[in-house]
């Protein structure tokens, strides 16, 4: 579900099965089918080629009310691809305020984009060669964590997230053996003040490596965006600092989508990313996107080129990639 989006008509089906007095079980899932084609214009041209992937996610959510006026709601996802990945999320809300325990599933800096259609451009970029830009540059959201978020502010969701350096990813009860992940945190707002704008915004630090690394990493974004009709444009500025002498780099993103129909869609999208450190001694990387949707009423079909020049800041490091993504959801 990392780095994910559907296309702009939603595909998703629910299966609403028996439960305890005032809850409900949804049931939802999706398969998804890709197939790359890249062209890596280097000396490594084995990275050129041609490839399938699969990826198939089973989803279950639940709430109740609880005798004491509060709510308390769980989901989670089982990501089945080359491995298997659990996401989940228990959520206990008193109005618009909420606690949440969860993994991949809470509001975080991967949550904030400039708008585009289907996946991300680092993720269809990335199918050919290593780039500087991640969306994101820091991800405490994708580990064990713990948050608390107040919805309704100013248009949107205000929330802090605080992921230890240490979980039982093995269980429930499992003693972690060492603690080999930097702690870390994040604070974001997302939503829409008024009507047509977009905003995101937020910050976050992890801790480098492991509990003996003095050093955080750092990163932040901001994101605005506006809709008028069926056009939706925006940017967004990104920037990682590794408070080492390399890795610190920012990125400014633009996106332009047009919804040319009720099942149609068309996305362009534009990164740069230059190297803080290097200054003018290396090139910035840039990446170009152009994405179609279409929405066959439960089955999405996407269309992606990406041709990115410089990668990972590298000159002459250019290359190109085309993906067919498809998504069936159920």
């Amino acid at each position: 579900m990392k780095n994910k989006l559907l296309m702009t008509t939603a595909l998703i089906g629910t299966v609403a099965l028996a439960g305890a007095a005032q809850s409900e079980m949804k049931v939802t899932g999706s398969t998804e089918l890709t197939f790359n084609a890249s062209s890596v214009d280097t000396a490594n041209s084995a990275a050129s080629g041609r490839g399938t992937g699969a990826e198939t996610n089973i989803s279950v959510s639940g709430s109740k009310d609880l005798d004491n006026g509060m709510k308390v709601g769980s989901k989670f996802n089982f990501e089945m691809d080359q491995s298997l990945a659990r996401e989940y999320q228990v959520t206990f809300a008193q109005g618009d305020v909420f606690l949440a325990v969860g993994s991949d599933m809470t509001q975080g800096l991967n949550s904030i984009s400039a708008p585009r259609v289907g996946d991300h451009p680092s993720t269809v970029a990335g199918s050919s060669i290593a780039t500087a830009y991640t969306d994101g540059y820091i991800e405490n959201n994708n580990d064990d964590h713990l948050a608390i978020g107040i919805n309704n502010v100013a248009g949107g969701s205000l929330v802090a997230l605080y992921a230890p350096n240490a979980s039982r990813d093995t269980g429930d009860s499992a003693l972690q053996s060492s603690q080999t992940t930097g702690s870390g945190w994040e604070i974001t707002y997302k939503g829409s003040p008024i009507e047509g704008l977009t905003v995101g915004l937020g910050m976050a630090e992890k801790q480098a490596s492991d509990v003996t690394v003095t050093k955080d990493i750092e990163a932040s974004k901001i994101m605005v965006a506006y809709s008028v009709g069926a056009i939706t444009a925006g940017v967004e500025f990104a920037d990682k600092d590794t408070n080492t002498t390399s890795g610190n780099v920012e990125t400014y993103s633009y996106g332009l989508t047009y919804n040319a129909a009720d099942n149609l869609s068309i996305g362009l999208g534009y990164a740069k990313t230059s190297d803080e450190d290097a200054g003018q001694s290396n090139p910035d990387e840039k990446i170009k996107l152009i994405t179609i949707g279409y929405n066959l009423g439960g089955l999405g079909l996407e269309l992606s080129y990406a041709d990115t020049s410089d990668a990972a800041n590298t000159s002459g490091a250019d290359a190109q990639a085309f993906q067919a993504r498809t998504v069936l959801a159920f």
